[in-house]
């Protein structure tokens, strides 16, 4: 995006609203003599519309006041807002008390997985694992369904106790994320049968 501006010292920049914590600044080009702004939109992003405002010191002006031969138009042959889903998660029971594994799949069928975080944790002692996830973990699939694998090594077993998954976090390639957490639950209802039934050592 080029703007016709004339002071080379203005400082101008861009944000779209729908992620506003991304600002572009624009940097001055003195071959065509105006300022140019260079910015990114995410593959598959919604057709339509893009609303951006730009900045000029004290200045400021939205898209949507301007004429529509200043408006920003995505055409997109796919729409994908949205994070990774697990297709399915299965949890191994095991005769040794010494691990506990799950089998992840994740899928995302347009823009691929890319990252994610995962948490288990132990109900009684609330011992904390955690694991990053990343394409080199994938232990089948693809980018697009793809299986993962995570094992929590327990040592030192002096109780049985449940282990589960308490957060997730999960993001494709473009960084649209999906989630789910349950810490502040466990907190309120664990912490308290913690301090009545375990004895740490």
């Amino acid at each position: 995006m080029h703007l016709n501006h004339t002071d080379p010292n203005a400082s101008i920049a861009i944000f779209n609203d729908q992620n506003v914590d991304k600002t572009n600044y624009a940097i001055w080009n003195s071959t065509i003599k105006m300022f140019q702004v260079e910015f990114t939109i995410p593959a598959n992003f919604k057709s339509g519309q893009l609303s951006y405002a730009f900045v000029m010191g004290l200045y400021s002006s939205y898209s949507y006041y301007l004429s529509d031969s200043y408006q920003l138009n995505v055409t997109s042959s796919k729409f994908d807002l949205y994070g990774p889903i697990f297709k399915k998660i299965i949890k191994s029971s095991s005769i040794n008390p010494n691990y506990v594994k799950w089998l992840l799949e994740i899928e995302d069928q347009i823009n691929g997985f890319k990252g994610g975080e995962i948490i288990v944790r132990g109900e009684l002692d609330g011992s904390i694992y955690k694991y990053q996830l990343t394409t080199l973990s994938r232990i089948g699939g693809d980018e697009f369904l793809g299986q993962y694998e995570i094992v929590v090594n327990i040592s030192n077993v002096c109780a049985s106790q449940n282990y589960v998954i308490t957060f997730i976090k999960l993001y494709d390639s473009q960084g649209f994320s999906s989630g789910f957490s349950q810490t502040d639950s466990f907190f309120q209802t664990n912490h308290q049968q913690m301090n009545n039934q375990v004895e740490f050592y």
